[in-house]
């Protein structure tokens, strides 16, 4: 269960800081509700309800100014301006309607929601069905760090959507780009919001648009295992049946049974196709060493776009180590809005992606790496941004 620090910082639009235990428990227990399989409508509107009354009252949190240390200078080069040119409809400076499920997603994921809210992208609305699903990529995203896909399931409540099964995105010349990671809200009903991103970065030059190809096998359906009496034992408890057009699930299969869960796959391939204006990002080439001199880890670049911030590591342990990021009053330290992700370069660097918007930031950056979580073998860089 989440405590009530993790709760002020994933709802910040709901609470404030001075939370009472009872709003909290009603938070964390909706957090858990879009989290099951299965969900009592009348009990999910019930706390809506309560959430939406209490969120007229409250006000937006504001987080601390921090300290650091004495910065190195160093210069940005910065890609061209992007002219946009859409092939899919863009209203620019419209209203963006977020639905809530999605709404929860970009809760954490800071760089995404900057994206969404700053009519970043495109509105692409293209729909496919796959059995009694639909599947509907809602809005894409692409700069030089990430390609953000948001996506929208609708569907029967049981089973319920789970994942897209071997999805793969690729350019126009059929490079691949590796899939970095994924969140998703659902309501337990009928409909589950989600974002996938992908690594953007072996996209050559700074292009003012970009086609991409996103394709998928299928879809992957969870449920959970419900005890069989002896009386319903020739069809599964709680199902649909075959007559209401919705899949049946077996109750225990051979095989997709993971404790009480039971998961199911629809193989039916689908496939969308869209040009996405390229936002480009601010790179600097570093070569950092350690600000007390240690040796061992090197601070290589960084990459800092829209929706990303990238650092590029070499050293023993890197894409292991904990990362710590500031800069300004931003914090990396304990951002429920902010995933992090790592892993291992074609050249053998550490990449530590940062989910945040911090194109904007100017001033002192610190970064703290600690491979191993020993402190004895921590370092620290610290550079400023004009």
């Amino acid at each position: 269960m989440m405590n009530e620090s993790r709760v002020i910082a994933l709802y910040e639009d709901l609470v404030d800081d001075t939370l009472d235990r009872e709003m909290a428990s009603l938070i964390m227990e909706l957090d858990q509700y879009y989290a099951a399989p299965v969900i009592e409508a009348a009990r999910r509107h019930a706390m809506r309800e309560t959430v939406i009354d209490r969120h007229r009252q409250l006000r937006r949190l504001h987080y601390p100014q921090r300290s650091v240390g004495k910065p190195r200078s160093i210069a940005w080069s910065v890609s061209s301006v992007v002219t946009i040119v859409l092939v899919l409809a863009l209203v620019a400076g419209s209203a963006l309607a977020i639905a809530p499920r999605l709404r929860h997603v970009l809760n954490m994921d800071s760089g995404a929601r900057h994206a969404w809210t700053s009519h970043l992208g495109v509105e692409v609305g293209a729909s496919q069905s796959v059995g009694p699903y639909t599947v509907t990529i809602e809005h894409a995203y692409a700069d030089a760090n990430r390609v953000i896909l948001g996506y929208r399931v609708d569907g029967p409540a049981r089973p319920a959507f789970n994942a897209l099964t071997n999805a793969t995105l690729s350019d126009a010349d059929g490079n691949v780009l590796p899939q970095r990671g994924g969140l998703g809200s659902g309501d337990g009903v009928s409909q589950g919001e989600y974002l996938e991103w992908f690594d953007a970065s072996g996209i050559p030059g700074n292009p003012d648009t970009i086609t991409l190809s996103f394709r998928a096998d299928g879809i992957r359906l969870i449920d959970v295992l419900t005890p069989i009496s002896s009386d319903d034992a020739t069809e599964p408890a709680g199902q649909p049946s075959p007559a209401s057009g919705s899949m049946v699930v077996d109750q225990i299969p051979a095989n997709g049974v993971s404790g009480a869960s039971v998961y199911t796959t629809i193989s039916q391939p689908m496939s969308f196709e869209f040009t996405l204006p390229f936002e480009p990002s601010r790179d600097a080439m570093l070569h950092l060493a350690d600000d007390r001199g240690r040796t061992g880890m090197m601070l290589e670049r960084i990459s800092v776009s829209p929706s990303e911030t990238r650092l590029y590591l070499r050293g023993a342990g890197a894409t292991n180590a904990a990362v710590q990021l500031h800069v300004g009053d931003w914090d990396s330290m304990g951002r429920s809005d902010t995933t992090v992700t790592s892993w291992t370069t074609k050249d053998g660097l550490a990449a530590i992606s940062f989910a945040a918007s911090l194109i904007d930031e100017h001033g002192t950056w610190r970064v703290v790496v600690t491979p191993g979580g020993s402190s004895a073998n921590q370092h620290e860089f610290t550079f400023t941004v004009p």
